[in-house]
């Protein structure tokens, strides 16, 4: 998972997954936003599956309203690969850093 950043009002967060064998790679990621007393609300996600690849990004984001100033950070839930060893997935999010960012015209 990687910081939070923003680019043409748009705030966006990536995470990648990097395997040292090629099969059908599955990796979902979201942007959440902080909201109050520990709620975190998912604003975007994205997810890439596909066949013989050892890597692969996804990157989520969302269009804010000019003027924001939000606590905003990464999340990955699906982490997996299969080929013929077998099957390989880690269970559970992984959270990525925290990042305060105001949305600009």
């Amino acid at each position: 998972m990687y910081k939070p950043f923003t680019v043409d009002r748009m705030i966006k967060t990536s995470a990648s997954l990097v395997c040292n064998q090629k099969g059908d790679i599955r990796l979902r990621g979201y942007l959440l936003q902080y909201r109050a007393l520990g709620i975190w609300v998912a604003k975007a996600a994205e997810e890439y599956s596909g066949p013989g690849a050892s890597a692969t990004v996804v990157t989520a984001e969302w269009k804010c309203s000019v003027g924001d100033n939000q606590l905003y950070r990464g999340r990955v839930t699906t982490r997996q690969l299969k080929n013929s060893n077998g099957t390989w997935f880690a269970s559970g999010p992984v959270e990525g850093p925290e990042q305060r960012l105001t949305c600009r015209a």
